[in-house]
This record gives C-alpha cells, structure tokens and sequence, in this order.
C-alpha cells in the first residue's frame, strides 16, 4: 500500500483546501441537508443501481439522483469528472483525499466532521472500496459513512479477511422498497420506506428525521453511528 498522505499540504485556508479538492479530486459536493462533505459520481456508473433502476418498487427506482438538480449540466460536468479522476489513477486520488480530509481540519469544527461518500453513485470496485477504508484509516478524526448496494464486491473484500475501522459505518441499502438492509446480513442496513409505513419504520430501526426539520440532518448522526442496525428514509 502507498504511504497515504506522507506529503500533507498545509492550507491557509477552508477555501485553499477546496480549491486543492477542485483541482485533484474535481472537488467535493457540500449537500444542504449533511452537516459537512460528500464526494460524488454519476448515477449512472452505478453497477448495482443501475440494474435495480429498471425494477419496480427498488429503492433506485426513481433515483433521486437523477433527476432535479443533479440533471443540471454543470453537475453532471462535475460527477463525470471526479469519476474520470478517480479512474485515471487510484492511488494518487486516495492519497489526494487524505491530504484534502487532513488539511482542512483546522477549519471545520468536530461536530461537523461527518462525510458521506457517495451522494450520487457506489463503489466501483473492490480496489476502490479499499482505497475508502485506507482514507478513513488515515484520518480517524473524521467519521465516514459509505451507503452501497455493491453487495457482491463487499463481501469479496470481507472475505477475504479485510475489516473497516471504527470511524467508518458501511450501511448496505436493501434493494427493496419497505425492507430491512440488516436483513442482508452484510453489517449496519438503510432502506428506503413509503409515507405510509414511516410508523413501521420507527419501530424497526431510525428514521431519518431530516423531512421534518427542514430537510437537513441538523444533530442526528444515526447514519454514520454502527451502532444503529437500519436506517430508513422516505422515498423521493
């Protein structure tokens, strides 16, 4: 494995280290509702997703992420760069991320250093799962959450004795509507629920509270926290 981050920028600034995202990693996405960064990739690169897109009734049926503002042009100019340099070269935009994830810590305060990977998109390889436990192992001062339905991909890198640290909560959605990702057996679980069984919901696990306090995370964390066994949110 490479020396992660063994060459740490020093940043005068939030806004220095988001133009060193900019240039190295097409830079982040800072979504309304989280409380700090997400790094993203096009919908479509979706491996899984893609294929549960055409299924009625999946939770990627009517993805979100594609549709609305992420149709916009220069977003989807940006989700298709940060995956062309993701692609182009592996180790240097895992050891990029750490620089950036360790440079702009001064500037962003500890209850705000949450990221989520993957607003728009999964994981796109075993390698690439990998690199993402390397970042988190890296800069344990932030906390990760990675949401996937690469199942088989997960499981291969498990298998073959690997472990995520504590800092990262690898949450498996269900690929269903109204189910339990838990039920998958793959660790922490999401799934994406109807109105009408937000009640059902509650009973069985968290349910994210964001459409009631204004579409923001606000001081949940459940997302991020292993500890929570599902997580659901209202289909949108």
């Amino acid at each position: 494995m490479p020396n992660v981050g063994a060459n740490v920028a020093v940043f005068t600034s939030r806004a220095k280290a988001e133009a060193f995202a900019k240039s190295k990693l097409g830079g982040m996405t800072c979504t309304s509702k989280m409380p700090s960064y997400s790094w993203s990739t096009p919908a479509e690169a979706c491996q899984t997703g893609s294929k549960l897109r055409l299924v009625p009734g999946s939770g990627c049926d009517g993805c979100y992420a594609m549709k609305n503002r992420y149709m916009f042009k220069a977003t989807q100019n940006a989700l298709s760069r940060r995956l062309q340099i993701l692609e182009d070269n592996l180790v240097d935009w895992q050891q990029n991320m750490v620089v950036f994830l360790r440079g702009v810590l001064p500037f962003v305060p500890e209850v705000d250093r949450y990221f989520r990977w993957h607003d728009s998109g999964d994981v796109q390889s075993i390698a690439h799962l990998d690199a993402i436990v390397e970042i988190a192992r890296a800069v344990p001062q932030w906390r990760f959450w990675l949401p996937t339905k690469e199942y088989a991909m997960l499981t291969a890198w498990r298998k073959a004795g690997n472990t995520e640290p504590e800092n990262l909560c690898i949450r498996v959605s269900h690929p269903m509507r109204n189910a339990r990702g838990s039920a998958l057996k793959l660790g922490p679980g999401s799934g994406q629920i109807d109105g009408s069984k937000a009640e059902t919901a509650r009973a069985l696990g968290r349910l994210c509270p964001a459409p009631k306090q204004g579409n923001v995370c606000g001081s949940c964390r459940a997302c991020w926290d292993s500890r929570v066994s599902d997580v659901f949110y209202v289909h949108h």
